[in-house]
């Protein structure tokens, strides 16, 4: 053996490494007033519409005409105000003539295709409605486009006079019809039912069933994510000065509806917060409030954030297989091999695998012992071998846990040489961010959910900040 050069070949296998971990909630969105929103009438239930949004208003058609039902109450129209800018739009005017009468008109929603209105109107009108409609019963009623304008018009096949049928909401796909109704049967005073598109023909209402409450349940909208947004008077789930209407939104999860999760502040306050819309991200959109003593529009912008060039965690491996080459080649010749992994362990073959137990820096050493000469040969080979960290931001924490149940992660196995942290950022991919080295998080939906740890440090001498992130897959699932 002596003089034979010796060859040692490591090669990393990916071990798992999970350790558990606490935290500061960050606001997910800031809202603003739309200055487009009149300081004495109402504006409520905005839609985003083409390059704007459409929205109901009961601010008076002319300084000489006011609009209002027998009773004295003002009638809302449907108004539209292009976008000009980030929050900027023009001043709002009738949205169509012929979706104008002398009764309420709104909320509204279009199909999939923008071909066919969805909208909100008193079921009785004229003297009827004075003699009759002492409940301002409401009814769902549709139109088709005709170029710039509306035809057609026609009631909703469940519509009934003996209740309401309104705040419509059609889902990405244009199978399922949602509404709001104080139908016989519900579970209180308004609630959610749907109905299904089916050889073009709407299917008989079906109770939405246990997101539905003995309150009321109404302005609902479902977005292109397939979440259900709505409003209800509802007791507030959780401590706060909430009162009146909130907004919740619901998401169908394996044939089921999710528990309601109820909107953070400022999205929802102690005034009616209701008739939530959103651009297809999720990212920003538009509600109404009552903060301000009249109904208002308000914008919401998402102020969390996200990084688009994310690369996944990997997984911190202290696991290698070591083998003497020259040993492989000349196997005739009758050696034993001891591997000596300088961390108090041994392992005896031409090939060994062997996990470290930490980071650090190791002496490996090979010993043989001739079979034939009975000669020992101790440190044949030397090598030194630094495990190390992967150079990456790193979330610990639980791979699967349940709706409702606290999880703990933290940053601690960061490895960032040269680094002075500075923040640590966490987007948990569910419209809800944290901030600190530790931090919990529990879910309320069930989910596949791509968490975001952003790493910043501090300014170098030359002011510059240095700026990396990583994501990692956590599985939610319903609670038992």
């Amino acid at each position: 053996m002596e003089g034979m050069r010796l060859n040692i070949a490591v090669v990393s296998i990916l071990t798992l490494f999970a350790v558990p971990v606490n935290g500061q909630n960050k606001p997910a969105f800031e809202v603003e007033r739309l200055g487009i929103s009149s300081a004495v009438f109402s504006d409520i239930a905005p839609v985003i519409y083409k390059d704007g949004i459409l929205f109901c208003s009961n601010r008076k058609s002319s300084i000489t005409k006011d609009n209002r039902t027998w009773e004295g109450n003002r009638i809302y129209d449907l108004y539209f105000s292009e976008k000009t800018g980030s929050d900027k739009f023009r001043n709002p005017t009738r949205f169509s003539k012929a979706l104008t009468s002398d009764i309420n008109e709104g909320p509204v929603c279009f199909s999939p295709d923008g071909n066919t209105v969805y909208f909100t109107r008193n079921i009785e009108q004229g003297r009827n409605a004075r003699k009759k409609n002492t409940r301002n019963l409401q009814g769902i009623f549709l139109a088709d486009r005709s170029g710039d304008d509306w035809i057609n018009i026609r009631p909703f096949e469940y519509n009934n006079p003996d209740y309401s049928v309104g705040h419509p909401a059609i889902s990405n796909d244009g199978r399922f019809l949602f509404f709001s109704s104080d139908m016989p049967g519900g579970k209180g005073k308004s609630d959610i039912y749907y109905c299904e598109l089916i050889n073009n023909k709407w299917s008989k209402p079906v109770n939405a069933g246990e997101i539905n409450t003995p309150h009321a349940e109404l302005y609902l909208n479902m977005l292109p994510t397939g979440r259900l947004y709505f409003s209800s008077d509802r007791p507030p789930s959780r401590n706060g000065n909430f009162r009146g209407l909130n907004i919740y939104y619901t998401t169908l999860h394996m044939g089921e509806w999710t528990e309601p999760v109820m909107l953070d502040a400022p999205i929802n306050s102690e005034a009616d917060d209701f008739a939530f819309t959103a651009y297809p991200d999720g990212q920003s959109g538009y509600f109404t409030s009552s903060r301000r003593r009249n109904d208002d529009i308000y914008s919401f912008r998402s102020v969390l954030i996200r990084r688009d060039n994310c690369k996944p965690q990997e997984t911190n491996s202290f696991c290698y297989e070591f083998f003497e080459i020259n040993a492989v080649r000349l196997d005739t010749i009758p050696f034993i091999y001891e591997w000596d992994f300088g961390d108090g362990n041994r392992a005896k073959g031409v090939r060994a695998d062997h996990c470290f137990t930490a980071p650090g820096t190791y002496i490996v050493r090979l010993n043989s012992v001739n079979l034939v000469t009975g000669e020992e040969l101790e440190n044949e080979a030397t090598y030194e071998l630094t495990v190390e960290l992967i150079e990456q931001p790193y979330i610990a924490g639980p791979d699967t846990l349940r709706v409702g149940e606290m999880a703990e992660f933290n940053s601690l196995e960061t490895h960032l040489p040269g680094w002075a942290f500075d923040r640590f950022y966490w987007n948990f991919g569910d419209e809800t961010a944290g901030e600190g080295e530790r931090v919990t998080k529990t879910f309320a939906l069930p989910g596949v959910f791509d968490i975001q740890l952003i790493v910043s440090s501090e300014p170098d001498r030359n002011d510059v900040i240095r700026e990396t992130c990583a994501t990692r897959r956590v599985v939610v699932v319903r609670s038992p």
